[in-house]
């Protein structure tokens, strides 16, 4: 969901094998001291200096998130992920719930159309309009097909 964090989860594996699990969490290490977290895109996936990281947009292209230890730079690690957001109450969010938004099948492209009612409210009907570029995308043979409502 937009604006709400979640932890990370964090290892340091030594040359002898000895793993400190799931650092990020800990409550005996001072986890700024030892571990810098980075987000390639700030805007969209932040990190904090604890490691928990808030989402709060959609993009296009992957997100690249980074770990590596304050006293040695050259010992990292990273994981490209793909934003993507629940629509809020009275909100529209058009492509796949999870991974890239838009995943083309040969000439064809699913979109997937999710709308979101306020809580305890029911969606009785709605419209979308919906506007693209004719030079990259045309609506010729467009079906629909009913998903299973939530």
């Amino acid at each position: 969901m937009v604006d709400t964090s979640q932890p990370t989860s964090v290892a340091i594996i030594f040359d002898n094998g000895l793993t400190l699990p799931n650092i990020a969490r800990s409550d005996w290490v001072d986890v700024e001291a030892v571990i810098s977290f980075s987000s390639s895109d700030m805007d969209t996936i932040g990190v904090d200096t604890i490691g928990s990281i808030t989402l709060y947009n959609n993009a296009h292209s992957l997100i690249t998130l980074s770990a590596q230890l304050t006293c040695n730079s050259s010992i990292s690690n990273s994981l490209s992920v793909a934003a993507n957001l629940d629509p809020a109450p009275f909100d529209v969010d058009f492509g796949r719930v999870n991974e890239w938004q838009f995943q083309p099948s040969g000439s064809s492209l699913d979109v997937g159309v999710r709308i979101q009612a306020p809580d305890g409210e029911q969606l009785i009907n709605f419209q979308v309009l919906c506007e693209f570029d004719l030079d990259f995308l045309t609506s010729e043979g467009a079906t629909f097909a009913e998903a299973a409502w939530s």
